[in-house]
């Protein structure tokens, strides 16, 4: 297929990835080092980093799941209209 031919015919171009979800049950305080780091350590400012300690609903890992994280990138048009 000819490069020009593709530009015209693509709608989107979509790039995705499964990232794994914190277990509900064993999610812990947000990591000590990082709200540190922030300077609070119990303010409303804390960043929302937690960890899965692990449990028997996660077997263990302290992950329970994946969602899915994506971008949509859609095709740029030139100048003219086009």
């Amino acid at each position: 297929m000819e490069p020009y031919l593709i530009a015209s015919s693509v709608l989107c171009v979509i790039a995705q990835r499964l990232v794994r979800v914190i277990c509900a049950e064993c999610r812990g305080r947000p990591f000590r080092r990082l709200r540190r780091w922030r300077g609070d350590l119990d303010g409303p400012d804390v960043p929302k980093a937690f960890r899965g300690r692990g449990c028997p609903a996660c077997k263990g890992t302290g992950y329970r799941g994946r969602t899915v994280s994506y971008e949509m990138l859609p095709p740029m048009t030139d100048a003219r209209g086009g």
